[in-house]
């Protein structure tokens, strides 16, 4: 039988490991602490052969379950990555000034137009 055992990291939960049977509902766990703050990361394990919940935590602590996902609440490179991607195209999309200002040029300010005279 397959099953998931989350282990919290960076958590001052007395029990930081937690047993499910589906990935899908670990994988929710796991998500859920992380970005609530309860825990710095996640990881979450697949364990085969278990009987019962201290099972397949004791496989974990051994050693002998496999990890299969971390979770973390700071970016992964690959979505560091993607973001500054997405920033590129905006100031892109903007134009020449958010470009600029994209690639860290220090625009100077735009002086304000000169009042209109109207005459009387």
């Amino acid at each position: 039988m397959e099953s998931f055992v989350v282990q919290l990291i960076g958590t001052e939960s007395s029990q930081p490991f937690k047993y499910f049977g589906s990935r899908a509902t670990a994988q929710d766990f796991a998500a859920s602490r992380v970005q609530s703050k309860e825990a710095e990361s996640a990881n979450i394990y697949r364990v085969t052969g278990a009987a019962n919940p201290y099972e397949a935590v004791g496989m974990v602590k051994a050693g002998k379950a496999t990890l299969i996902h971390a979770r973390s609440r700071h970016a992964t490179d690959a979505e560091a990555l993607e973001a500054n991607e997405r920033a590129w195209q905006k100031a892109r999309e903007a134009g020449p000034k958010a470009l600029l200002q994209y690639l860290g040029y220090k625009l100077p300010p735009t002086p304000p137009s000169p009042p209109i005279k109207r005459r009387s």
